[in-house]
């Protein structure tokens, strides 16, 4: 997750049950950016460089090494501001102390440093189901994630937790005739609606002006969508 606090503070308090891992690319990149906030540049490298290793580069492969090295690393830091960096200290207080639950390698699982699964669905949705899309109506992105990325997360888990190969190319078969049959069914209810419509106009017992608002918007889309591809 993203290691600002006003985000962290929201997921917590809305789902008081999630574990956050904050990424460590993302809690480098925030601890780059604060060299202001010291007097010594000196002191500023050696901040960097220990949070680069609690949060990085520490040894997870031994526990108790990982502990003592982590215990060893905090507590130089924290000396260091609390001595000699006071505006820095401050800082470190509100971001860091407090949430190093999230941050250091000490307290979260061994390859969860850079949160690299959500990265990796977050890159897929803009990659694949939303490439070149700027801008995007909320309503038509609800509908996207509903009628597209759901199912095919669903068919992701279901060969995910299949051992049998042949099993796994039945689900993948079955999922994909599943999706042209839809196709086809939504085919022929469009060209029964449009035949439905279009019956109405030509026995003139609508009045015109009612249906071109409607039907000029389903143009647009139509249209909108057609470009997209």
């Amino acid at each position: 997750a993203d290691c600002a606090l006003n985000i962290a503070c929201t997921i917590e308090d809305g789902f008081p049950l999630a574990q956050l891992s904050w990424c460590a690319v993302h809690v480098l990149r925030a601890c780059a950016k604060v060299g202001s906030y010291f007097d010594n540049p000196q002191n500023f490298e050696n901040f960097y460089l220990a949070m680069d290793f609690l949060t990085l580069r520490a040894d997870a492969t031994n526990a108790e090494k990982l502990a003592e090295e982590s215990d060893e690393t905090y507590e130089f830091l924290t000396t260091m501001l609390e001595e000699e960096e006071p505006r820095a200290l401050k800082y470190f207080d509100k971001q860091w102390r407090r949430t190093k639950e999230h941050w250091m390698m000490l307290y979260r699982g061994e390859g969860d440093s850079t949160n690299n699964i959500a990265e990796s669905h977050f890159h897929q949705l803009k990659q694949t189901f939303f490439l070149g899309k700027k801008n995007e109506r909320i309503d038509d992105i609800v509908i996207t994630l509903i009628t597209v990325v759901i199912p095919n997360a669903i068919i992701k888990v279901q060969v995910a937790n299949v051992l049998n190969e042949e099993r796994a190319v039945r689900i993948l078969t079955r999922a994909g005739n599943q999706i042209v049959e839809q196709r086809a069914s939504k085919h022929d209810e469009c060209l029964k609606l449009i035949q439905h419509i279009l019956e109405i106009v030509e026995s003139r017992r609508i009045e015109p002006n009612v249906l071109i608002p409607s039907l000029k918007a389903i143009l647009n889309l139509a249209q909108r969508s057609l470009k997209e591809k």
